[in-house]
């Protein structure tokens, strides 16, 4: 349609206004309303398993990387284009995975935590009309913003709310661009709406600027009022017309008054389809051609209210439709051809007034699709502009291991990885990534170095990475604190420099030599959280705090159950930093998250609507990997039961809301 053109006239008057094809897309200015996302403390939110599909997963399986143990990964900026790298993991069977896989997004991009799996049958149009009960669907906001439908590749598909009979209703109807049998649906999301007339293409009137009536069930848009013979045609000029596919769709207001009112498509030849009301049928709608010799072809529901007349050409042959009930036009073959040029939409008199509204003209066929996946839902997420791809950096790496860690440098996009084992040997190497030019690149730092281990800790500040603790190729735990200059690419030791306030830091918590802790840095304080304690030979929920100006150590509140082999991300809004997860020295798994207020020196569990993914029934990972994306606790891979988190539930979001 790029280089057609559209005259519309009122009236018959010759004063009509043109459309130029493409026309922009507008975007409805509709106010976002999230009822399920109150601005409290305490609704705190819920975990959901990023379910399939996630295009671009590569080299492992082709559904999700079946690994555990990730010893890479980290986050970065890339331009404009946030990403997550992991590189060199452990899979649960005591291979190794070599290969780099990085999720990339959209730093803006909004996440939707409910899946619908539709089961779309025939849709086999270029947008296919569809009917879901949002009214069963309690998370979905009362304007229908924060709805996706994605292909089954991951990509999102232009959609469009009809606004009658509009959201949260049994019949709350949808145009879905490019939808396949495999579409489903994504909601309870803070997104703004993504409904857009835009995806019919064409001619998309929406009767603002004509002679106009108010009507609720448009969303207070103007309609077309038409009386006393007054009409509006819509003539197609340039190159040839709509066909041999095309859709004409309006809206027509119902009053129940006598006479005739139709939607008239006719061809330059003078041959015409109509669909509308009849005198002659007071409880039916009707379809008449030019064409055919058959009789008409009547839908007998006529009620007062909006109603949809839809005209739609493919291979099949023309068909007509009111309220996407398809009625068929016979013979076939007849009307074979039928290549519209203008479209008329006509009252019969002064006193049977009605209203006409959302009209548009299409080479795109719209066909209705039944959804048979009813209103069963499950707990998916879905990140905007998200995709996986495998990633092959070039340069001298590390080779893949367990127990390391690395820590990115968002400046200069850098990715540090140290430590780790691989088959019983421990590295004490620094590797950095660069993120942007995607080369591994052999660091020889300067001076003494620390010695190689694994299961220690690792976190920022500034251009130092400081590790802790860990594990010797001896077995043994270690106290050590050092930290590695990225700009000198210098190790200093900073153990002498540290005195502790609390003697009992040695005694019970880290301070006495840990490993599976974690280590975080907010506003020059590092903490130090959880791990197996050498002197007591169990696991620990003890703070330690490490105050940067001072190197001082004191301690910090105990309150979560003691574990190791957790994760735990620092909200930068907040301050607070948020642990989840993790295990018992007896081997018993958890499954529940806290946040940390370092200021406040207070803990807070976090309570969560519906439960983690499980493996054999049971709850519970550790020796996963965490970022924060967008507000939200993103983990990667990690172990349950003896199991590496695999194939759908290799992606897990913690949505922590305000």
């Amino acid at each position: 349609l790029e280089s057609m053109t559209f005259n519309v006239n009122v009236d018959d008057s010759d004063n009509g206004t043109e459309y130029e094809t493409p026309r922009p897309r507008p975007w409805p200015s509709w106010k976002q309303v999230n009822p399920n996302a109150p601005n409290v403390y305490e609704a705190v939110g819920y975990w959901t398993p990023m379910e399939r599909p996630w295009p671009g997963w590569t080299a492992v399986n082709p559904n999700a990387p079946n690994i555990d143990n990730p010893v890479g990964l980290g986050t970065s900026l890339e331009g404009v284009a946030a990403s997550v790298t992991v590189s060199g993991v452990a899979k649960s069977d005591g291979t190794y995975v070599e290969e780099a896989q990085r999720l990339k997004f959209d730093p803006s991009g909004r996440f939707y935590h409910k899946h619908l799996r539709l089961a779309l049958t025939d849709p086999s149009g270029d947008v296919s009309l569809i009917e879901v009960n949002t009214a069963a669907l309690p998370e979905v906001a009362p304007d229908c913003s924060g709805i996706a439908f994605l292909s089954e590749d991951g990509k999102l598909l232009e959609h469009y709310l009809h606004p009658y009979p509009g959201c949260k209703d049994e019949k709350t109807k949808f145009y879905v661009s490019g939808a396949t049998s495999t579409t489903t649906m994504h909601y309870d999301s803070d997104s703004p709406s993504r409904s857009d007339p835009g995806l019919f293409g064409g001619l998309v009137m929406d009767m603002e600027d004509a002679s106009s009536f108010r009507d609720a069930a448009f969303s207070g848009s103007g309609s077309l009022h038409l009386t006393g013979g007054r009409a509006l045609q819509v003539t197609i000029e340039g190159q040839d017309a709509l066909g041999p596919r095309f859709t004409v769709q309006a809206e027509f207001y119902d009053g129940m008054g006598p006479g005739t009112h139709f939607m008239n498509v006719s061809t330059p030849s003078g041959d015409f389809v109509t669909i509308g009301t009849d005198s002659g049928y007071s409880g039916s709608y009707v379809m008449r051609s030019s064409l055919s010799q058959e009789p008409e072809v009547l839908w007998s529901f006529r009620s007062r209210g909006w109603h949809t007349f839809s005209l739609v050409c493919d291979a099949s042959g023309l068909r007509g439709m009111v309220d996407g009930s398809v009625r068929a036009l016979q013979p076939a073959d007849a009307h074979q051809g039928f290549v519209p040029r203008a479209v008329t939409l006509l009252p019969s008199h002064e006193l049977s007034p009605v209203l006409w509204d959302q009209f548009f003209f299409t080479n795109k066929t719209v066909v209705p699709s039944e959804v048979t996946g009813g209103t069963s839902y499950t707990d998916a997420a879905y990140l905007e502009g998200s995709e996986w791809e495998a990633v092959s950096p070039t340069g001298f790496g590390p080779r893949a291991s367990t127990g390391g860690q690395t820590v990115t440098d968002s400046a200069s996009a850098v990715m540090y990885d140290f430590g780790g084992t691989r088959s019983g040997h421990v590295s004490g190497s620094v590797f950095a990534l660069n993120l942007g030019a995607d080369e591994w690149n052999f660091v020889e730092p300067r001076g003494p170095q620390p010695e190689p281990r694994t299961g220690y800790s690792a976190c920022q500040s500034g251009d130092l990475v400081y590790v802790f603790g860990g594990r010797n190729a001896l077995g043994q735990v270690l106290d050590d604190l050092w930290a590695f200059d990225t700009k000198a690419k210098r190790w200093t030791e900073e153990t002498p420099k540290t005195f502790v306030v609390d003697g009992g830091l040695y005694s019970t918590a880290q301070l006495g030599g840990s490993y599976g802790h974690t280590c975080s840095v907010r506003d020059g304080q590092l903490v130090l959280f959880g791990g197996l304690a050498k002197a007591t030979g169990k696991a620990t929920n003890g703070v330690a705090i490490l105050d940067l100006s001072t190197y001082q150590w004191r301690a910090g509140a105990s309150k979560p159950a003691a574990r190791m082999s957790h994760s735990a991300v620092v909200d930068p809004v907040s301050g607070s930093i948020f642990i989840f997860g993790g295990v018992t020295e007896n081997g018993a798994e958890l499954s529940d998250a806290w946040e940390f207020d370092l200021d406040g020196n207070r803990w807070k569990q976090l309570s969560y609507r519906s439960s983690l993914p499980v493996v054999d029934g049971r709850g519970g990972i550790f020796n996963h990997g965490a970022v924060l994306v967008n507000g939200k606790l993103l983990t990667f891979g990690g172990q349950s039961y003896g199991q590496a988190r695999a194939g759908n539930l290799a992606l897990q979001l913690y949505n922590i809301r305000r």
